[in-house]
Parts: C-alpha cells; sequence; structure tokens
C-alpha cells in the first residue's frame, strides 16, 4: 500500500515539472523570438502603432504608418 502511495505521488511530482518545463520552454521561446528577430522582420506584423520597435522600424508597412 505505501508503495502505490509513493508512486502515485512520483507521478504526479513528475506530471507538474514536466509541465513546468514545458510552459517554461514555450515561453522562454516567445520572448527570444522578440529580442532575436531580425531588422528583415516584422514582430507584430498586425500592430505596427504599438510595436516596441516602431520608432526604429524601416519596413514598408512601419513607414506608411509613420506617415
Amino acid at each position: 500500500m505505501e508503495f502505490d502511495e509513493e508512486r502515485r505521488e512520483f507521478i504526479w511530482t513528475l506530471g507538474r515539472y514536466l509541465l513546468l518545463g514545458g510552459l517554461a520552454s514555450v515561453s522562454g521561446g516567445l520572448i527570444l523570438k522578440r529580442f532575436l528577430a531580425s531588422d528583415k522582420e516584422c514582430i507584430e506584423p498586425n500592430i505596427c502603432q504599438s510595436c516596441k520597435v516602431f520608432d526604429d522600424c524601416d519596413l514598408p508597412k512601419a513607414l506608411k504608418y509613420k506617415l
């Protein structure tokens, strides 16, 4: 009986850590995508005016919104 409880607790703990690791990797990937975007890529294709790099952007779509 004690073995079953330990195994169940181990599986729940493993599941929690796997979920936490998955969330951390997805969040980290999304954050890195924003910081590592090249100058030729638009990081916010639908919302130019609220983009963090809007002032320094020289893409044609951003230039249209600056006018």
